[in-house]
């Protein structure tokens, strides 16, 4: 296995939204343990492909989990099969929006 180069997960979604009289504009970051951003966008209007966008960054590390341990267990290891299910469940449900 490689050294990790990128910041640990797990990684998390904040979304707000603000409004200045004229337009609603939407604050989307992600950022680790630590509030430290991974990634922030703005938009002007509100933007289904954007907050999509935010979720599948957030989701990252966790779907990069999943596919090791999946990788792990088609690769011979002695894994529970519902663990590795579980994992990979939850890795696509964070990255569709559903965790």
């Amino acid at each position: 296995m490689t050294e990790l180069k990128h910041t640990p997960g797990p990684w998390r979604l904040d979304a707000q939204e603000s409004f200045d009289g004229r337009a609603t504009y939407h604050f989307y970051r992600v950022f680790d343990d630590n509030l430290n951003a991974i990634c922030c966008e703005e938009y002007g209007a509100h933007n289904d492909g954007g907050l999509a966008n935010m979720r599948l960054i957030a989701a990252a590390p966790d779907l990069l989990a999943a596919l090791e341990l999946t990788h792990a267990a088609l690769s011979g290891a002695n894994m529970n099969m519902k663990v590795v299910e579980s994992k990979a469940r939850a890795a696509i449900a964070k990255a569709k929006g559903g965790a």
